[in-house]
């Protein structure tokens, strides 16, 4: 089967009175290693203050499946389908799921997923 890339936008709704955000991106972060380890998917996630970008690589059924559940996660709204498209072969294939904030570095990293992003960088990264 082909391998497919999707991509998304999401705006974070994060209850910051309950964790830090950065907590609570480090909790994201470790269930979708673990989900992705399980389903044979890879990607990358990238966040700021506000917006949160994840690019995922897999079987079009299993990436479908997924972006479903994501649909309904109480973390965050307006969850916008970029592309979801075949691709030549994985651009993540090392990382079950990597993370970064949105730096001016990180954002030329991801550069060929994103065409723009919605607000200007900021600095620092997943632990």
């Amino acid at each position: 089967m082909p391998m497919v890339r999707l991509v998304y936008f999401s705006t974070l709704t994060l209850d910051l009175k309950k964790d830090t955000r950065q907590d609570q991106i480090n909790v994201i972060l470790r269930s979708a290693q673990l989900h992705n380890l399980e389903m044979g998917l890879t990607g990358a996630l990238i966040y700021d203050e506000k917006w949160l970008a994840q690019i995922l690589e897999g079987e079009r059924a299993d990436l479908l499946q997924l972006y479903k559940r994501i649909e309904r996660y109480n973390r965050h709204t307006n969850v916008a389908l970029v592309e979801m498209a075949e691709a030549p072969a994985r651009y993540f294939e090392i990382w079950s799921m990597s993370c970064a904030e949105r730096t001016q570095t990180s954002l030329s990293i991801f550069a060929p997923f994103f065409t723009q992003w919605p607000i200007p960088a900021r600095r620092n990264a997943c632990r």
